[in-house]
């Protein structure tokens, strides 16, 4: 009874001791397996066996970072180089300690972490820079009062003692120094709106105070010269306006002042102008009155019709409601009557000297034939005794010969000599009286219309 139970632990027993077995086989052999994995990824680590490439193209993008050295780093590149040297110390961290390279890469990567470091004290000024930067071009649509223009100096300040912490940095000393000339540059500007914003304040009150006075002197202003006072004190006043920069608070102010300044200026600007034209206009007028008074005495006609016409001309260019105006009004009339009066003295000389032309023509020939006097109404003409002798010499002797020829040439000849006279006598309205050599009156030609 005894037995079976024996043989029961026994197999039990057995089966336990299999079961442990079996456990520590498992056991085992999962401790191998993970060893050899752990055996496996050591020994696939980077840098490991062989050459490290890891440090190489550590180094190579290292060595894209050379941009910082040159002039004129611009903020993307700063960028740049800072992803380039967290991807550089990347490749560095990649590399176990029991690598050969691992002492090698430690150095390297405490060097461009410091770098880094310094890149980032870079970087945090920049976004000061930028975020002062955004609130100043955004200005330029919104001006910026004083208290905020103190708040962005204040930025860049901020910006500035950021980079002076970069210290002992040869790599970064380039770019430092570019950063903090710009940044200084930046304060400047802001300092400069400063003072603009001041002077723009001042330059305001000085316009208004400038239009308080022009409109005084407008209120009592009686000839040109009070006129060119009023035109200067608004003038002033609108250069004070000019001045204002855009990027002020009281621009939009002085935009509308301007607008008002600039109306009332060009008011009395078109006044002043005028009063100086009737000035000019005036003198002229005078200056070739003078001339015709000179031109006639000196028997020169058709100079004094000019001159009176000139001087016409320029009293009649003497703007109303000006000062000269009601002084200019007697002298029109007077010049008017000056310029018919030279006119008519003009056209007739003219008239004598072409009637004087056409009978020169006929009278004085090679052989003269006539002479001739010229008054209002008559012209006479006395024909010279050779001319006569020479006619009726010519006439008997060619009716003696029976010439027709010659008879009616000089039938033509006399023809031509009375249409001649005929013609003057329609062209000028004169009778021409024909006289013999002895002043018996021989015929009259009166005008034929």
């Amino acid at each position: 009874m005894n037995s079976i139970p024996d043989a029961t632990r026994l197999t039990a027993f057995t089966k336990k001791i299999k079961s442990n077995q079996l456990s520590l086989l498992v056991m085992g052999c999962s401790l191998a397996t993970i060893t050899t994995i752990s055996l496996f990824y050591g020994l696939t680590r980077p840098c490991v066996f062989g050459e490290c490439p890891q440090i190489n193209q550590a180094e190579q993008i290292y060595e894209q970072t050379e941009i910082l050295s040159k002039n004129n780093v611009s903020d993307a590149e700063i960028t740049l180089v800072k992803t380039n040297l967290e991807l550089a110390i990347n490749l560095l961290n990649d590399i176990p300690f029991w690598s050969n390279y691992h002492q090698e890469s430690s150095q390297l990567k405490n060097q461009y972490q410091q770098q880094l470091d310094d890149i980032l004290l870079l970087e945090s000024a920049i976004n000061k820079k930028s975020k002062a930067l955004l609130s100043l071009s955004l200005s330029e649509s919104s001006p910026l009062s004083l208290s905020q223009l103190e708040a962005l100096k204040q930025e860049f300040q901020a910006a500035i003692a950021q980079i002076k912490l970069i210290q002992n940095n040869e790599f970064l000393e380039e770019v430092k120094n570019q950063k903090y000339k710009e940044y200084s540059n930046n304060i400047q500007l802001i300092n400069q709106r400063i003072v603009k914003e001041k002077r723009a304040i001042k330059s305001l009150e000085q316009a208004k105070a400038g239009a308080l006075l022009a409109q005084n002197r407008e209120s009592t202003a009686n000839n040109v010269s009070s006129l060119e006072l009023v035109y200067n004190s608004w003038t002033k006043s609108i250069k004070s306006l000019q001045d204002i920069p855009i990027e002020t608070t009281i621009y939009q102010e002085s935009r509308t002042l301007l607008q008002s300044y600039i109306f009332r200026k060009n008011r009395i600007e078109k006044r002043k102008k005028q009063e100086n034209l009737a000035l000019e206009m005036y003198e002229e007028a005078n200056k070739y009155a003078k001339l015709a008074e000179k031109s006639e005495k000196s028997n020169q006609l058709l100079q004094a019709v000019n001159y009176w016409n000139m001087a016409t001309l320029h009293i009649n260019k003497v703007p109303q409601n000006t000062f000269k105006w009601n002084e200019i009004q007697p002298l029109t009339s007077t010049y008017k009557i000056s310029l018919a009066q030279a006119q008519n003295k003009f056209n007739k000389s003219r008239e004598l000297n072409k009637i004087s032309s056409e009978l020169d023509a006929m009278c004085k020939t090679k052989e003269p034939i006539c002479n001739y006097d010229i008054t209002e109404k008559i012209i006479r003409i006395r024909l010279e005794s050779n001319y006569l002798e020479q006619l009726w010499m010519i006439a008997l002797q060619a009716k003696a010969e029976g010439n027709l020829q010659t008879q009616v040439e000089l039938l033509k000849h006399l023809s031509t000599f009375e249409k001649r006279l005929q013609t003057i006598s329609n062209q000028t309205g004169k009778s021409i009286e024909v006289y013999n050599p002895q002043g018996k009156l021989m015929t009259v030609y009166h005008r034929r219309q």
